[in-house]
């Protein structure tokens, strides 16, 4: 399985808002392709509300853009137990891919075994 890059997608994310419809359409097949390279579907990388929320991510903060896995200083990154908590959601989801759910289990044994650090809450 290939690796999604997140920079490239987030890039062609933010061309969906350009004002030529041909940008507009090629951003959105370069993201799709991206996706689908990665061997993954849309509801693979789209973190839904309820479990930002979860999290502790404030969207409503217009200074900062929250994203999750993101942070500059680890010593503000999510704790394991929110780890465990984003974890155990995806692991509910019935379309997860199989590649997505083996590495999402072999995080929980880290984290159990106490091999899961600050850059792997940041990951």
């Amino acid at each position: 399985m290939a690796v999604l890059d997140r920079a490239e997608l987030l890039s062609a994310l933010a061309k969906l808002a350009d004002a030529d419809d041909g940008v507009v359409a090629a951003a959105g097949r370069s993201a799709a392709g991206l996706i689908a390279g990665a061997d993954l579907d849309w509801p693979d990388v789209i973190v839904p509300q309820d479990t930002l929320s979860a999290l502790g991510v404030d969207d409503d903060d217009d200074d900062e853009e929250p994203v999750i896995g993101v942070t500059a200083d680890f010593d503000k990154a999510a704790t394991n137990d929110d780890a465990l908590l984003l974890i155990g959601r995806l692991l509910e989801r019935k379309n997860l891919y199989e590649g997505t759910r083996e590495d999402l289990v072999a995080y929980k044994d880290d984290i159990a075994a106490g091999e899961f650090d600050a850059s792997d809450l940041a990951y």
